[in-house]
């Protein structure tokens, strides 16, 4: 899932289908059809709407930032889900 959430992520950062599909070909080899499959069925998916809630109160906006670092002499990124409102992060990858 982690790798249908970063191509969803990447549409949405203005990238097209095909250069999303050919951004992920080196975790997963999939079309730019399906890219775009995962974009219109990502709003159906019933953990996408626990995703989306802080114990019971329900986030309505976030942010999503990446950034590459070195760790230990490797190659790294790190991802941060923010809640500009409440001023607190959802979530750490």
């Amino acid at each position: 899932m982690e790798i249908v959430y970063y191509a969803i992520y990447l549409v949405f950062e203005g990238l097209s289908f095909r250069a999303c599909s050919k951004a992920i070909e080196p975790f997963a080899k999939r079309s730019h059809i399906a890219v775009w499959q995962w974009c219109q069925e990502i709003g159906s998916y019933a953990e996408m709407h626990k995703l989306f809630r802080l114990g019971g109160e329900r986030i309505k906006i976030f942010a999503i930032d990446e950034n590459g670092v070195k760790v230990a002499g490797e190659d790294a990124w790190l991802f941060v889900a923010y809640e500009p409102f409440a001023n607190r992060i959802l979530g750490l990858h």
